[in-house]
């Protein structure tokens, strides 16, 4: 599960899967759909518009079987790596400060 911690410590046991999309309106809510209906809470998720139309989602880990199976269903090719993310200050240099503290810990 994730864990909330302290800014710029870095949080991980999520997978992110991305794929492309079709340039057509609904085909990024026929993916959520198919994995909502698996039982899986997308954590977080992005899309990116464009030439190339692509979309990205974070679940926990233990969800990976079923996201899989969702996305096959529907004939979505993926990628799946895996996501670390951290929580970031609300003020102008947050991120900056917390990139910079993994850097120190030798995150890339």
């Amino acid at each position: 599960m994730l864990k909330k911690i302290r800014s710029g410590e870095a949080f991980a046991s999520a997978l992110e899967f991305s794929f492309g999309l079709e340039d057509v309106p609904g085909s990024f809510a026929a993916c959520c759909d198919a994995i909502s209906n698996a039982g899986v809470n997308i954590m977080t998720a992005a899309g990116l518009g464009g030439e190339n139309p692509m979309a990205a989602l974070v679940i926990q880990e233990v969800d990976a079987d079923a996201v899989r199976t969702a996305l096959d269903s529907i004939g979505v090719s993926y990628r799946e790596s895996a996501f670390y993310g951290i929580e970031v200050r609300n003020t102008p240099g947050g991120l900056a400060e917390a990139t910079s503290s993994l850097a120190e810990r030798g995150w890339n």
